[in-house]
């Protein structure tokens, strides 16, 4: 199933970040500056790797996790060393780093995700500085530089955008211009409300036809980037390949390693305050152990499509599985809560693309 194909462990690196997005998922949150504990980070890896077959390793943050490069490089060699020529490692990052930083992932990461939104005139809109300065001209150079250096091997540099009123429309714009930076692969999800409310983002106010509109643009993009050789994907469409139960690694549930200590599900679950149903786990840094609380692992593992009862007549239940974890309880407050409002895009789509046809070749965390 595709979820297995993305197990991974994921560390939270910091909550310091060097841009302040307009639709950011915690913008709601005031989380104080911290950075993971390494000791935290060493066990968790080691807990992962004796309990799964996997080997990937996955860099993220509440923030921007090359900040923290130097913890980046000390986990990455002491998962070396337990998984030798096994493991696998990703990033996702802003890509707003300097040359150094780029050299140095571009060297040790297997898998880079960039957020990014589409060129200058979009991104420069939703995506600057703390200050309001663009950033565009800096991203466009590492991205380039990451290209160069992936061209002769099967690593992946790939692009992860935000759908906004902005770039509604211009989304074979965009797959046209992450095409001319070398771009084989992008991912797109539609804005959502940030973490901890039901209510609309202030900053976007969305209706349901929003995210229909949303799916037909990315189909005629999807097309476009067909002839021109990229994979074009979605949150709606990502469990298209196969058929699942699951909707993603969430549900497994696969770590997540905060920087206060707790191990989450998913990664819009941060801390013992932010959709706490999701956390499992928490570091104890006096016996340098990890308690994973079994009653809350069974009650995600019951997020399967079989048990949600408001989608059992759906024709494409087990190419949706009830969509993200995250953004269902977020918004229903929920376990096996869904936001319905994506079922008309997810139905649209599975009417128009081909399902359970093959796995895809990627697959965005």
């Amino acid at each position: 199933m595709a979820h297995y194909r993305k197990d991974c462990i994921t560390l939270f690196l910091t909550t310091r970040c060097n841009l302040a997005c307009q639709y950011c998922y915690l913008k709601d949150i005031q989380l104080p500056p911290q950075s993971i504990n390494i000791n935290f980070a060493q066990i968790g890896i080691k807990d992962y790797f004796t309990s799964s077959n996997s080997r990937h390793i996955r860099f993220f943050g509440a923030g921007e996790p090359t900040l923290e490069l130097e913890k980046i490089k000390e986990i990455y060699n002491y998962s070396l060393e337990l998984a030798g020529d096994q493991l696998l490692t990703e990033i996702q990052t802003n890509g707003f780093f300097s040359k150094s930083t780029s050299k140095w992932i571009s060297s040790h990461m297997n898998i880079i995700w960039v957020s990014y939104d589409g060129p200058p005139s979009i991104n420069d809109k939703q995506r600057t500085t703390k200050n309001g300065k663009a950033i565009s001209y800096i991203i466009q150079e590492n991205i380039s530089e990451i290209v160069s250096v992936f061209s002769n091997t099967t690593n992946l540099v790939g692009v992860r955008s935000t759908i906004t009123p902005n770039n509604i429309y211009r989304q074979i714009e965009m797959i046209e211009y992450f095409a001319s930076l070398g771009i084989k692969v992008l991912y797109s999800d539609p804005v959502f409300p940030p973490v901890s409310t039901n209510v609309p983002s202030p900053v976007y106010n969305l209706s349901q036809s929003f995210y229909l509109e949303y799916a037909k643009e990315f189909l005629r993009a999807k097309r476009r980037a067909d002839k021109l050789g990229m994979f074009y994907g979605s949150i709606f469409t990502v469990n298209f390949d196969e058929r699942t139960q699951l909707a993603c690694r969430s549900c497994i549930p696969s770590p997540h390693l905060t920087t206060d200590g707790f191990v989450s599900c998913c990664d819009m679950s941060y801390g013992e305050h932010i959709l706490p149903e999701l956390i499992y786990g928490q570091y104890n840094k006096t016996t340098n152990t990890v308690f994973y609380d079994n009653k809350k692992i069974t009650a995600i593992r019951l997020r399967r499509a079989d048990n949600l009862k408001s989608c059992r007549d759906c024709e494409v239940l087990y190419n949706c599985a009830g969509g993200c974890f995250g953004e269902g309880l977020n918004e229903t407050g929920y376990l096996l809560g869904v936001k319905h409002d994506y079922c008309d895009a997810i139905k649209f789509l599975a009417s128009k693309l081909p399902r359970n046809d093959g796995l895809y070749p990627y697959l965005h965390s």
